[in-house]
């Protein structure tokens, strides 16, 4: 048997071959980061670094079928856990039931690892991926590449990204009885004297959410400012200054984020282009996938 496996190997094309490498790096807390490298025989060429979206993990259901896509086709894909300030998170959702510490900046600045380490193995071609917050973040990323000019990217692709504006989650906090401004105001203070206080408040989809001040405000405080830094800008103000070829996937049955598609619309840039799923959820569950990777498995087949 063992001889017919090695002859069976044997007459696969080259190609085919592939193997996961589990990747682990540190973030700037010296905390161990998690990630799972798939690679095939032209490992030299394209390779597209998979971000899940809020609270999410690598082995969601839907970066598992990008995954899977991808390597059925042969491209080289580096799916990683943000870590959210947990040493090697596992693959699971963030509990709601912890005091949120973690810094929208702090999984940018992870992401950045994780492009400066795929630019070490030597690929040609890189791709960014992200669903849902994964997506903005992607979007955040490219602009902290563009400004430090540490290499280049040659595409990204945004799977119903998150488009709130703070407009937006002043109605949303509104809704729910709090003044957000007040809110946002009282927290700006407090860290001023360096007092990063516990709230309890509703935070990234957990109701009564233990979260710092810090925490808050990194994910919520948005402003138009040029100057801030990207993760404080909402996703219309940073698709209007990229320089990326950057492509936008929504569905019309998309309950998470049902604005994004009209706004993105909005984009007049000859690099960002946009795809609407007529039906797809947010998730793109079953066939809905399929129609998402076919156009990006072009992109990447053309370029």
């Amino acid at each position: 048997m063992k001889n017919l496996i090695l002859i069976l190997i044997a007459l696969l094309p080259l190609d085919a071959i592939s193997e996961s490498q589990v990747i682990t790096l540190q973030n700037e807390k010296s905390q161990k980061l998690h990630g799972v490298l798939d690679s095939h025989n032209d490992k030299g060429k394209d390779v597209v670094l998979l971000v899940h979206g809020t609270r999410g993990h690598q082995k969601m259901e839907i970066i598992d079928s990008i995954k899977s896509i991808l390597s059925e086709n042969q491209i080289n894909s580096l799916s990683i856990n943000l870590s959210y300030g947990e040493e090697l998170r596992e693959n699971s959702f963030l509990s709601c039931d912890k005091s949120h510490r973690h810094l929208e900046s702090s999984s940018i600045d992870e992401l950045l690892k994780w492009y400066k380490y795929l630019r070490t193995q030597k690929y040609l071609n890189i791709y960014l991926l992200g669903h849902s917050r994964g997506g903005l973040n992607v979007l955040q990323l490219s602009e902290i590449i563009s400004h430090n000019d540490i290499g280049h990217v040659k595409g990204l692709f945004l799977l119903a990204p998150v488009s709130d504006t703070l407009n937006d989650y002043i109605l949303e906090y509104e809704t729910k009885g709090v003044d957000f401004k007040s809110k946002i105001n009282e927290m700006i203070d407090r860290l001023k004297t360096n007092n990063d206080k516990l709230n309890t408040i509703d935070f990234l989809y957990c109701n009564n959410s233990s979260v710092s001040d810090s925490s808050f405000l990194s994910y919520y405080y948005l402003t138009n400012n040029p100057r801030s830094h990207p993760y404080g800008i909402d996703l219309v103000t940073l698709l209007n200054r990229t320089n990326f070829k950057t492509y936008i996937f929504t569905g019309s049955s998309d309950e998470l984020v049902p604005l994004t598609h009209n706004r993105v619309k909005q984009v007049k840039r000859n690099n960002v282009t946009s795809f609407f799923i007529e039906d797809a959820g947010h998730f793109f569950r079953d066939l809905y996938i399929d129609d998402v990777m076919e156009v990006v498995l072009d992109i990447i087949k053309e370029d």
